[in-house]
């Protein structure tokens, strides 16, 4: 009852997550509803991983329910409706409460929910049925070694847990550093230079629509362009027209300006009639911290924009050279936008994405880069992130608001230690099944435990493909299938001095 009891709460918050009101100008809820709720013609819009994951995600309910003290002592058919119907009743409260929230409800998530929970009825009661018959002989059987069969049910529980299930995660900035300086042409650490020169540049706190974007790469990187450009959201607005000087202004009117000062102005060069060209490495950079963007600036909103007008020194630079960026170090940032070859890279910090926003970044794949002056859009909005080129959009990806507990941590973590973690947590696998075979006595307990414990890492690598929207990384995949046989060999010597 009370694993259940727990599961039901993490549906519950996985299903609402990130718990935004979103209500609609309606006049009751019978209209919201109407308004909000996708009927059959969810059917028609359905994704195959909407299907895959609803069904799985609901296959625990109906096997729970069936293993309730009461319920297993009804008949089979009996034990399934009761899955049937709790799974459907389950899921069409949830659904409608989705209507209160940023979530988009449909019948073809209740059908699809509906279905799982009577895949886990059935998986239940033939669960039940075996353990009646071959309880008792699995049990004699396992009596020395009890306690070490259920402690490798419970961490291969915590490491499919751990590895595998989607926990939900925020779409929004909420995991900012407002700490973080806002520089142009390099990082902080001044160690990803970027040359060429700035004409204009712009940082919105909504993602600008194709419409406006098209617009203002029609108007150009003059100065004088600022009159005909979008201004709701505007955060800040460099035209580099001071032609001199050590000081770039802010000439955005929203809140206080957040000038950027050149680290050495005799690397840079002023262009007419409105430019600033980087000669040699240098850095522009503000003061902290960043009040517009970090101070209940873009910091407060889940959306961005970053627009410039740059022309590349060359199409070679590498790091990716930093074009704009709002950031710490090479491995820290909130959002920056850069220049790799003849590809434009743009990097943003969510819960999702990372500390350093590289889970995934965004890359172009089509060369748009040339030696010319050009317009360069990246916007954010509800997970989507795109970038444009001369007013064409060029390269999109969407983040999907869930991942694995493993990669959560390795976010906060940071990306280099993603691969140490991953061998932590599966080294008890080689270890624990090692253990086990030498308990039970088997003829090659080393080959019967690698076996197994390499049987049972491909099925949660196979679990974490198939429940989250990823591929399989051969590297991470080579250091857990290491990990798994040096424990497995280890195993012995443990045993050994118990």
């Amino acid at each position: 009852m009370a694993l259940l009891g727990l599961y039901l709460v993490y549906v519950a918050i996985f299903g609402l997550t990130p718990f935004t009101w979103s209500l609609p100008h309606a006049a009751s809820i019978t209209e919201m509803f109407l308004v909000k709720f996708e009927g059959w013609s969810s059917f028609y819009t359905v994704t195959s991983w909407d299907i895959w994951s609803n069904i799985v995600f609901f296959i625990p309910c109906g096997a729970l329910i069936v293993m309730l003290p009461g319920i297993t002592r009804t008949p089979w058919f009996i034990q399934v409706l009761l899955a049937f119907l709790s799974a459907a009743v389950f899921s069409s409260g949830l659904e409608l409460a989705q209507i209160f929230f940023t979530r988009s409800p449909s019948l073809a998530d209740i059908a699809c929910n509906t279905l799982g929970g009577l895949v886990g009825g059935v998986s239940g009661v033939v669960a039940n049925a075996a353990s009646r018959k071959y309880g008792a002989v699995w049990s004699r059987s396992c009596c020395v070694s009890k306690w070490l069969g259920w402690m490798v049910i419970g961490y291969l529980l915590l490491l499919s847990l751990f590895t595998a299930w989607p926990f939900p995660l925020a779409n929004d900035f909420s995991n900012w550093d407002p700490t973080y300086r806002f520089l142009l042409g390099n990082e902080g650490s001044m160690n990803r230079p970027w040359r060429g020169t700035f004409h204009l540049l712009a940082v919105y706190d909504r993602a600008l629509n194709s419409d406006e974007i098209r617009a203002h790469f029609s108007l150009g990187p003059r100065s004088h362009s600022q009159q005909g450009r979008a201004q709701q959201g505007l955060v800040l607005y460099y035209d580099f027209s001071e032609q001199g000087g050590d000081i770039v202004r802010d000439r955005a009117v929203k809140g206080t300006a957040t000038d950027l000062f050149i680290h050495d102005p005799s690397r840079t060069e002023w262009v007419a009639p409105n430019g600033l060209t980087i000669k040699e490495d240098t850095v522009i950079a503000s003061r902290p911290a960043t009040e517009q963007l970090a101070g209940g600036g873009s910091l407060a909103e889940k959306e961005l924009s970053v627009e410039a007008w740059v022309t590349p020194e060359n199409l070679t630079q590498t790091g990716p050279g930093r074009i704009v960026s709002f950031s710490k170090h090479t491995d820290a940032r909130n959002f920056t936008l850069g220049q790799l070859h003849r590809e434009v890279v743009f990097r943003l910090r969510t819960p999702i994405s990372g500390l350093n926003g590289t889970r995934p970044a965004l890359v172009t794949n089509d060369a748009p880069l040339t030696q010319a002056t050009q317009h360069l859009v990246a916007t954010y909005r509800e997970g989507m992130e795109r970038l444009y080129v001369d007013g064409i959009e060029r390269a999109r990806v969407f983040l999907e608001n869930r991942d694995s507990l493993r990669l959560i941590v390795a976010g906060y973590t940071g990306d280099w230690f993603e691969w140490s973690l991953y061998s932590a947590i599966v080294f008890p696998l080689g270890l624990l099944s090692g253990l086990y075979y030498q308990l039970k006595n088997v003829s090659s307990p080393r080959l019967a435990a690698l076996c197994s414990a390499v049987l049972v890492f491909l099925m949660v690598d196979f679990l974490y493909v198939s429940t989250m929207p990823v591929t399989i990384n051969p590297f991470l995949l080579t250091v857990g299938a290491g990990t798994v046989l040096l424990s497995v060999f280890w195993a012995p010597l443990f045993f050994d001095r118990l």
